[in-house]
C-alpha cells in the first residue's frame, strides 16, 4: 500500500502543491475507471494503475494492490473502497473529537445507535416547520447508510461512524477547520435520548 501512496503523491505533486491526497485518489480513481462505472474490476485496476506509474509499479504488485483493497473478495473495487484503502488515519486531536460526539450519542456505551436516538425536537428547522424531527433524523441516519430505509432497529455502529469521519478528514487540511465543520454540524443542532437498546 505505501508504494501505491507513494506513486499518489508523486504522480500529482508537480500539478497543485494545494491538492490534498483525498484530491490525488480521486484523480486516479478517474482515470482508472474508464468506462465511468463508478467501481473497477480487477484487470481495470491491474491495467490502469500499471499504465499511469508508467510501467513503475509492476502487474504483479499491482494485483497484489488490488487484493488487499478489495476487502469484500467480489473482484470490483468502489471508490469508497479505494479511499478507505488509502486514506489517513484521523490524528489525535480529530479522533478525539470524533470520538466524543459517538460517546454524546451512544448514552447507553452499547457501540452503536439507531434513529431512536436522536432527537431533533428542538431543531430551529423543525421547530420552524421545515421538516419533522423523524425526517431529520432519517436524513442523519442517511449520511452513514445511503440505503437507509426509516428502520429504527437498523444501526450505525462505531466502524461506520469513524469511517465516514476518516474518509472527511483526508479532504480537510488543518486541524482547526476540521474541528468548526464538526462543531457546525452539531453544537446546537442536534440532542440525544438516552435509550436502552
Amino acid at each position: 500500500m505505501n508504494i501505491l501512496k507513494t506513486f499518489l503523491n508523486k504522480r500529482w505533486d508537480n500539478t497543485n502543491k494545494t491538492i490534498t491526497m483525498s484530491d490525488n485518489v480521486y484523480r486516479t480513481f478517474r482515470l482508472i475507471d474508464v468506462n465511468h462505472s463508478l467501481y473497477v474490476s480487477k484487470q481495470e485496476f491491474i491495467d490502469g494503475i500499471y499504465k499511469i506509474s508508467g510501467h513503475d509499479i509492476s502487474c504483479e504488485t499491482c494485483a497484489l494492490i488490488f487484493d488487499i483493497i478489495d476487502k469484500d473478495s467480489n473482484e470490483r473495487l468502489t471508490y469508497q473502497e479505494f479511499v478507505r484503502a488509502l486514506h489517513k488515519e484521523m490524528n489525535p486531536i480529530r479522533f478525539e473529537k470524533i470520538n466524543q460526539v459517538f460517546n454524546t450519542i451512544d448514552k447507553n456505551k452499547s457501540g452503536s445507535f439507531t434513529a431512536a436516538d436522536l432527537d431533533y425536537s428542538t431543531h430551529p428547522d423543525v421547530i420552524n416547520g421545515k421538516y419533522t424531527a423523524a425526517t431529520m433524523a432519517t436524513n442523519y441516519m442517511k449520511i452513514f447508510l445511503g440505503n437507509y430505509n426509516n428502520n429504527n432497529t437498523i444501526k450505525i455502529t462505531y466502524k461506520n461512524f469513524m469511517n465516514y469521519y476518516t474518509d472527511l478528514s483526508m479532504s480537510v487540511p488543518s486541524d482547526e477547520s476540521f474541528i468548526t465543520i464538526i462543531d457546525n454540524a452539531y453544537k446546537c443542532k442536534i440532542s440525544f435520548r438516552k435509550t436502552m437498546h
